[in-house]
Parts: C-alpha cells; structure tokens; sequence
C-alpha cells in the first residue's frame, strides 16, 4: 500500500479519480463495518484487516478505538466491564476472543435449558 500512495502522488487525471473513489468506497466499507452475530471476532478482525489494507494507514490507537466500537454489543459491554483492558490492538483482539470463547459454552448450556 505503501507504494501505491507513493505513486499516486505523481498522477494527474483519471489514475488519481479512479484511486480516490476506491479510497472512498472502502472508507464507506470501514464506517458501516460491524461485527455480525455469526461472525467470530477473528473473522471481524480479519474483515476489518482486508479494509484497512486497501486504505490509507491508520494508528494502532485508531484501529483499537475502531475495533471496540464494532464489536457485538455483547462482547462490547463485556470488555467494558473489565477493570483494566489491554491497551494495544493485539491485546484487545486476544481478551476478545477469550471472551467470546468463554460465552459459546454459555450459549449452549441456556438453549439446552430451553429445550429441555
């Protein structure tokens, strides 16, 4: 990506218009992004990296902010609730999928209370 904004600092014309609207289609992508119920958040987490791969760079702050806001809301209040999250991008995907495995086990015991 890296090279691509290099280069297009040179262009003139159509090449620029082409890559300012892809730009803007993948900044629309990255707003409207949100963590679906059948979706992991790995899944989510590799969605959002295929986005911001295509996009100018975002922080590593930036993208944890971001990361947190789209999550379930679930896994959101759940995460809020802790008294101290991890403070880096990684960390906050790794607590998350902790989270979010510790939850699947729950799910299943309710829908079989349910059942039963």
């Amino acid at each position: 990506m890296d090279k691509v904004l290099y280069a297009a600092q040179f262009l003139d014309g159509e090449p620029i218009k082409a890559f300012e609207h892809l730009e803007n289609i993948n900044m629309k992508c990255y707003d409207t992004a949100c963590q679906r119920p059948s979706q992991t958040v790995i899944q989510f987490v590799n969605y959002l990296y295929d986005i911001e791969s295509e996009m100018s760079l975002y922080s590593e702050s930036q993208r944890y902010r971001y990361l947190l806001a789209k999550l379930s809301l679930k896994l959101q209040h759940i995460l809020n609730s802790y008294q101290s999250i991890p403070l880096t991008y990684l960390g906050l995907i790794a607590l998350a999928v902790q989270v979010e495995a510790n939850l699947a086990p729950k799910a299943k015991a309710e829908s079989k209370a349910f059942v039963a």
